[in-house]
């Protein structure tokens, strides 16, 4: 009887309640997505801007090599030492990244790499090649720590189902900002007319100063680039805490990683890859200015590389977010 005297006008009480539920759940579900977009555009500048910092060190080669009269051995230590950082450093930022969380972990390392890029600003002046290594050195520290913890940020904003997709998407930005970053470093640091003759000639004090000062006005650029992205983090950091827990219920050790053999053996495999393809990228820009190859200035030649090497691996990289993504499939 009772329901015979509800006005057909009136939903029931279930249908109602299940209408607020939806609205709400569309609501926090565009919220969501909001949140998690936003979140996702801060991670991804940020390694975007890891692989601009990390790709001036080809026309960074070009420079020093020119400056100090280095032959090709002396002056590959220049990625020798940054990549030193890589080795020992990675397993360690990841134990401390396990214990503060991969935010303050970010933000902390976005302070040493700025600190590095003045510290490369502080050794020019210096004149001399050792302290530049150890100033690039304290840079790579900073830029391995970032790595380490903006990897699985990346990976964990989201649907756990897509972490692969989201970390390969994030490196298609790191591949991105190498391609800017080439253009941007050769036109700073090589296009000073100190540059544009061949580097056995540039002896005299006064062209290596010139170019001394190119090199510090690039590395004052990218650590005021560096500067603003801390300085947004860090405005944001309860908005992206909120989405990465600060710390592993339970901390692994240090070396826990190494019992993995599919660990060992992709460390390895991707060791050789970036040796390999870091190696060509380092010496691309004075192959291309001999005169029995192409000839052309070190800005020129910059260009190429950009465009041509590291460009084609940015297209070819790309591919991989495409393929992972279809590769995920809801769960039935």
């Amino acid at each position: 009887m009772a329901n015979a005297t509800r006005s057909p006008c009136l939903p029931a009480p279930s249908q109602h309640c299940a209408g607020e539920r939806e609205a709400a759940a569309s609501d926090c579900g565009r919220s969501g997505s909001e949140k998690h977009a936003s979140r996702l555009c801060g991670s991804h500048d940020a390694i975007l801007r890891l692989g601009f910092i990390t790709s001036n060190n080809d026309p960074l080669i070009v420079a020093l090599r020119a400056a100090f009269s280095l032959n090709y051995t002396e002056a590959l230590f220049t990625q020798i030492v940054f990549f030193l950082a890589f080795g020992l450093l990675s397993l360690p930022a990841a134990w401390v990244t396990s214990r503060v969380g991969p935010v303050d972990m970010i933000l902390g390392s976005l302070s040493v790499m700025v600190c590095g890029c003045l510290l490369v600003v502080l050794s020019t002046n210096l004149a001399a090649f050792v302290p530049i290594l150890i100033a690039l050195f304290v840079l790579a520290a900073g830029y391995t720590a970032l790595q380490v913890a903006a990897n699985p940020l990346a990976a964990g904003l989201g649907s756990p189902q897509y972490s692969h997709f989201r970390l390969n998407f994030a490196q298609a930005f790191n591949s991105l900002g190498v391609v800017i970053g080439v253009h941007f470093g050769s036109l700073v640091m090589l296009g000073d007319p100190a540059g544009t003759v061949g580097s056995d000639f540039i002896l005299e004090a006064g062209r290596r100063n010139q170019l001394l000062a190119a090199v510090d006005r690039a590395f004052l650029i990218m650590a005021a680039l560096l500067g603003t992205l801390l300085l947004f983090l860090a405005v944001s950091r309860s908005f992206l805490v909120r989405a990465a827990p600060r710390a592993l219920p339970s901390p692994t050790g240090m070396f826990e990683a190494l019992r993995s053999r599919w660990a060992i053996f992709g460390a390895a495999a991707i060791g050789l890859y970036v040796g390999a393809e870091v190696s060509i990228g380092s010496i691309m820009i004075n192959f291309l200015n001999q005169p029995d190859v192409l000839g052309i200035s070190f800005e020129d030649a910059g260009g190429y590389l950009a465009n041509f090497y590291w460009a084609v691996r940015c297209a070819g990289g790309s591919q991989g977010p495409c393929y992972s993504r279809g590769s995920a499939r809801p769960a039935s």
